[in-house]
């Protein structure tokens, strides 16, 4: 193809911005009606000027004035029956230009709409409607190709993607295909998805490119261009804006002029192998025509230093385009699986073998193989999937055609074979050379396979275990489920869903199939609120075609089709492959053909030989198969099928063996099925265990029952394994006596058997509300609601303190408790009395003065407020006369003040120095971080007459407020006593050890003076400085408390890890990591340090108070120091908030702990970065701690390193906002 050719010999010019010449022309809205688009019809002139002016200027590629040309845009301006005259018109426009300007191709644009397919803003077969005529009229026109621009939505790429190729194989047309997306500063979608996903979901299509235009200028946009190149080998298109978007004079202008926008863009070529370019918003063809000159110096430069490797070798033969691994097909370098799909070598549409390549002279040697990193050689146009190259005794000097008869199918020669019979044992990919192919291992041989949610994709070849898929959204196999199904509750499905994932499901079947009701309108509905909930891959279970169909236009992501079976013949299977085809999805394939289920592992054989067949027949590749070679129960004691799991694990490992690109997968709680509860979930895990060692790929489980096999009894594992192995005839007799009188060690409870108060009490203490409804509904028949709350929900929230208190309950479990506590109230409310007064106790709650920090004020709310007691929660920063006005008007019980700082331990006891001035005798309980008990009672009790306590947690703190409940204080005050008496520690004075490894040193030289700003950093590489153990004990309260160390390693293993990888994907979403840093000059004059610029003038001094020692006496008098701001940015609180309204407490305190320590985790990676650029000791020191108390000195880190960059503020206690973000100096030392 002529554009094709051209890109391999070529860096290609794209056009700039269509919109910014339109406006420049100041015609009349009359004339346009508003839409650019309609200027094809009554001013195409006006337009084929600009694509000359284009051409003219440098482009090799003009689009078509049609990016906003489609249904959804037109039917905005009442246009809807023009779409193909309007993109007709503007195709043939361009051409013209083109045919006047004697060279140059002709790009089709395919705007994104303005609406979102994955938000369901439009259905799938709307965009279908909405785009066929503009891609119809496009096609018809023979452009030289598609592209795809400013795409935001990966479902409505994969739609107009299926669009195109309908279109081109009903008019047997071979147009190239470019996508290019636009992505916000995260690197992410509109939608959420990461270039991972991105890549994996469309590398599966057939297009030509992918890309990223618009969105921001070429400084910016070089980062993300960067990650792309990470994912995907082939080419790449780059469009940038002519800089950011400034308003200047009420007119919109871009930063960049046109020599900066050249010399910037230039780099995408250098850096990144990029062979595609142009230019978006803003670019005029002065912008073009400034880069096509940059590229041709470039290009002259390159020449002048190139070997001239035409001249050199007269002949190359196919042994040297082997040795340089590079295969020109339809001119463009394709591996041996690409040349196998296409079953063609296509030079110009013709078919020639590699020795005719050179003898037709269509190419030169130096288009054979050209240097790596070369900008202007060929890049390895490869999918994501790295290929090895196909040997010169592997090449047919013939035409590589389709065998005609199975004596002509050669086992290693890339083409299809004639029957299942013939297949190679091996799937079609090569070896790079022959002598190498008994070096390589299976593993070795397989390619790459990707699966992928609506927001990122899985690599299943670099999995460490087996690939868990969640089985309970399954309305045949799962009562809850089922329930939920009946009755539309999908927040209840959702909840299931998001329990399979924390329990370490990597993907989730769905099954909706249910007699009597509308299956494809059930998976439709379920379907699209997953897509953006879940943020694992889907499994869609049906063998409707139409409902698959269905579930395939609502995802997002490469998912999974389960499954496909030939017991209805060939037909119906090929069907539901070409749908895995057209939907670039996986498929499960059942061992089931006429005859039946197979049982024997030669059936099995059989029937995998004939799936490969026709879905290589179908376009699939071996890569994209999941192979289920069926599981039957052993618990029935059917002689039949005694041998039945050794036959199904026999069939896997031949699998592993023979087709090592090809996955397999089980349901295995079937082997188990008729058996009993510990039975089953036993000989599960034993025979999971199994089919791992023999090579399955994934199971469909419910992960939350699967146990560890280490902790089964070694004595029953054996008989296990006998009966699944089928070792002898008693091996069914011998594991069932073996398991007799076991019971499991973690049963969930039952309450069955309980009693209506004790099952009400019991939903709650489990955290669990699915169901509490009715007991409650059936307890007001017989009770009233201020009674139920009275004696039942703060019974239950008793117990948990009690639990929680003893070390037997995990605070994250607490707070779940009290979620569910929340909503039962909820529930209640409406049948209180109006009059009614739940309690006369009630607590005013706020963070003092200037202290951003609300999680531990939070938490005592949640837990006080869930135990009958009102809390009144005043939020952050906030005053006492707001807090004594609230006090006296509600006639508070007492008052809470919080604090995280040292400071704020100083504005309590001002805050009791100004009650005590105005009267205000109430009980207070403090509490914080940096509060100690000794300074409570030491301190601030004595200021008031009224009690005034230290609350350790959020427990002391209810306590105290049910000692004032109860009138019991005395007793409370005795308990009190005894409680914190062993807990009174003489902490150590370790300032001293801490600079005293500064006080012997050299001065360090820093890499630059000044300030540097550090954005688009990996939050996976900042994840790697958090510490698990700060955050799961101390943050998220998973304490090791009585356990047992087995015990403590189940509890991390079974909840807390699964909720750390949650927390860490959900935080994608929000931490927009950032970093302010810089070296500067300072000099110590006695115990302050004054800092100097790099002209020696002062720019301000740091006050370091002086105990025993100083942190002054850390610096030499002439030194350096190092200042650092870090910051994850403003989307978190609005989430937390969220979270916090919603009740959903425990997501609230766990995020809320992870944005904290990935705060610090950030603070540390820019710590170690400035070691590094030093190779220096250092240590980091914050102010607002006992060592650097004063406050006032974070306005001094602020306005050098510029802070308000970063969106950052101080308030009046020199606290920077938003809370996650900390400022530091750092010692230096050589």
């Amino acid at each position: 193809m002529k554009f094709k050719k051209y890109a391999l010999e070529n860096i290609v010019i794209f056009d700039g911005a269509m919109g910014t010449e339109i406006l420049k022309l100041g015609l009349d809205e009359n004339i346009s009606q508003g839409c650019n688009e309609w200027l094809n019809i009554v001013a195409g002139n006006k337009i084929q000027q600009i694509h000359t002016q284009y051409l003219q200027a440098g482009a090799d590629v003009i689009e078509t004035n049609t990016f906003g040309a489609n249904g959804v845009v037109l039917q905005e301006m009442g246009l809807q029956d023009q779409i193909y005259e309007i993109n007709k018109a503007a195709a043939q426009i361009a051409h013209v230009a083109v045919q006047q300007a004697g060279h140059g191709f002709v790009a089709g644009s395919i705007g994104p709409g303005t609406k979102l397919a994955t938000l369901n803003q439009i259905t799938y077969k709307e965009i279908y409607q909405a785009y066929y005529p503009q891609i119809l009229a496009l096609a018809e026109c023979n452009i030289d190709l598609f592209l795809m621009e400013t795409c935001q939505d990966i479902l409505h790429i994969k739609c107009i993607l299926n669009i195109i190729q309908d279109i081109l194989k009903k008019y047997n047309k071979n147009i190239p295909i470019i996508v290019s997306v636009t992505v916000e500063n995260s690197g992410q979608l509109l939608v959420g998805s990461d270039f991972s996903a991105i890549v994996a979901i469309l590398q599966y299509f057939d297009i030509y490119a992918l890309g990223i235009n618009c969105s921001t200028g070429p400084e910016n946009m070089l980062h993300h261009v960067k990650k792309l190149r990470e994912y995907w080998n082939g080419p790449l298109l780059v469009m940038p804006n002519a800089g950011l978007p400034i308003h200047q004079n009420e007119k919109l202008i871009y930063s960049l002029n046109e020599q900066e926008f050249a010399t910037q863009t230039l780099r995408f070529i250098q850096e990144c192998n990029v062979r595609l370019i142009g230019g978006c918003c803003g670019t005029t063809p002065a912008y073009i025509k400034a880069l096509s000159l940059q590229i041709q110096k470039l290009a002259s430069e390159k020449e002048q230093v190139k070997e001239q490797v035409a001249t050199e070798h007269e002949y190359v033969s196919p042994e040297q385009i082997y040795e340089k691994k590079q295969v020109a097909t339809e001119h463009e370098h394709f591996s041996p699986e690409q040349v196998y799909e296409k079953k063609q070598v296509a030079i110009e549409h013709e078919h020639i073998s590699p020795e005719q390549v050179y003898e037709k002279k269509q190419i030169s040697p130096e288009q054979v193989f050209f240097p790596e990193q070369d900008p202007f050689s060929s890049e390895q146009m490869f999918p994501i999937f790295p290929v090895s190259s196909i040997s010169p005794e592997q090449f047919s000097p013939a035409t590589p055609t389709l065998p005609t008869s199975p004596e002509q199918f050669s086992p290693v020669a890339p083409t299809l074979p004639n029957s299942p019979e013939q297949f190679s044992p091996v799937a079609p990919t090569l070896p790079n050379s022959p002598e190498q192919v008994e070096k390589i291992s299976p593993e070795q041989k397989v390619s790459n396979a990707y699966l992928s949610s609506l927001y990122h994709a899985i690599d299943l070849r670099k999995q460490d275990s087996v690939f868990f898929i969640g089985e309970r959204l399954n309305a045949n196999g799962c009562k809850y489920f089922q329930d939920c199904l009946l009755q539309s509750d999908f927040d209840g499905m959702m909840s299931l869903a998001l329990d399979q994932i924390q329990a370490g499901a990597m993907a989730l079947d769905v099954c909706v199939s249910y007699v009597g009701r509308d299956e494809k309108q059930d998976m439709q509905e379920i379907v699209k609120r997953l897509n953006t909930f879940s943020k694992v891959p889907l499994v869609f279970d049906s063998t409707d075609a139409d409902v698959l169909e269905i579930a395939l236009q609502c995802f997002s992501g490469r998912g999974i089709i389960n499954s496909v079976n030939l017991e209805q013949g060939d037909e119906k299977a090929r069907q539901i492959f070409q749908l895995a085809k057209k939907y670039g999805a996986m498929i499960v394939c059942l061992a089931i053909d006429e005859e039946g289920m197979a049982l024997s592992l030669e059936h099995k054989q059989k029937i995998v030989k004939r799936f490969l067949y026709l879905a290589l027949d179908c376009g699939l590749q071996y890569s994209d198969l999941i192979f289920d070679l069926l599981t039957f129960s052993l618990g029935s004691g059917d002689v039949s099928l005694q041998n039945s799991a050794k036959e199904t694990l026999q069939g896997i490992s031949w699998l592993k063996e023979n087709f090592p690109d090809v996955f397999t997968t089980l349901g295995v709680s079937n082997v188990s099925f008729g058996l009993r509860s510990m039975a089953r979930d036993v000989l599960n895990t034993v025979f999971l265990e199994e089919a791992v060692q023999q090579g399955l790929s994934m199971a469909i489980v419910n992960v939350a029952k699967m146990k560890p096999a280490p902790y089964i009894e070694t004595h029953i594992k054996n008989f296990a394994l006998d009966l699944i192995w089928n070792r002898n005839k008693y091996a069914l007799e011998n594991f069932l006596q073996s398991m007799e009188g076991k019971k499991k060690q973690k049963d969930v409870v039952s309450l069955e058997n309980l009693s209506l108060d004790e099952k009400i009490i019991q939903k709650i203490m489990l955290g669990n509300h699915s169901g509490l409804g009715e007991l409650l509904q059936e307890k007001l028949q017989c009770s009233s609601a201020l009674d139920i709350m009275n004696d039942l929900l703060l019974e239950s929230m008793r117990r948990v303190g009690v639990l929680f208190g003893n070390g037997k309950l995990q605070l994250p479990f607490v707070l779940k408790s009290a979620e569910v506590m929340k909503w039962a109230v909820d529930f209640l409310q409406p049948y209180l009395e109006k009059t009614t007064n739940i309690s006369r106790t009630n607590l005013v709650l706020a963070t003092v003065r200037g202290d951003v920090h609300d999680i531990g004020k939070n938490l005592v709310d949640i837990i006080v407020s869930n135990n009958g007691i009102q809390v009144h929660n005043l939020g952050v920063k906030c005053e006492i006369q707001t807090i004594i006005d609230k006090a006296r008007e509600v006639n508070a019980s007492a008052i809470g003040l919080s604090g995280l700082l040292v400071k704020s331990t100083i504005f309590m006891r001002e805050y009791l120095e100004e009650m005590k001035q105005q009267n205000l005798d109430i009980p207070v309980v403090l509490g914080g971080a940096a509060l100690k008990q000794d300074y409570v009672e030491q301190v601030c009790e004595p200021i008031l007459q009224s009690p005034v306590v230290y609350a350790h947690d959020a427990f002391d703190t209810l306590r105290f407020m049910k000692a004032i409940e109860q009138n019991c204080l005395q007793d409370y005050f005795q308990a009190y006593k005894v409680r914190y008496a062993k807990k009174r520690v003489v902490q150590e004075d370790s300032d001293n050890s801490i600079i005293s490894d500064f006080l012997v040193k050299k001065k360090v030289q820093p890499p630059f003076y000044g300030v540097q700003i550090i954005e688009n950093i990996d939050i996976e590489e900042i994840y790697s400085h958090i510490s698990e153990k700060v955050l799961f004990q101390s943050r998220w309260k998973y304490s090791k408390q009585q356990k047992s160390e087995e015990e403590y390693k189940n509890l991390l293993e079974q909840y807390v890890y699964p909720e750390f990888l949650y927390w860490k994907e959900k935080g994608k979403e929000f931490f927009v990591p950032k970093v302010l840093y810089g070296y500067f000059s300072c000099q110590r004059k006695k115990d302050n340090l004054v800092l100097y610029d790099n002209k020696d003038v002062c720019i301000g001094e740091f006050y370091f108070p002086r105990k025993k020692v100083c942190v002054a006496d850390a610096f030499l008098e002439k030194d350096v120091i190092a200042l650092q701001i870090v910051t994850l940015g403003e989307k978190i609180a609005k989430y937390l908030r969220t979270l916090y309204e919603a009740n959903k407490y425990k997501d609230y305190f766990q995020f809320h702990g992870l944005a904290v320590e990935t705060t610090e985790a950030l603070a540390t990676w820019t710590n170690l970065k400035i070691a590094t650029e030093l190779q220096a000791t250092t240590k980091r020191l914050s102010f607002g701690f006992p060592l650097v108390p004063d406050m006032k000195n974070n306005e001094t880190i602020y306005n050098i390193l510029q802070a308000q960059q970063l969106k950052i503020t101080l308030n009046e206690t020199y606290e920077m906002e938003p809370e996650f973000s900390t400022a530091a100096f750092l010692i230096l030392k050589q």
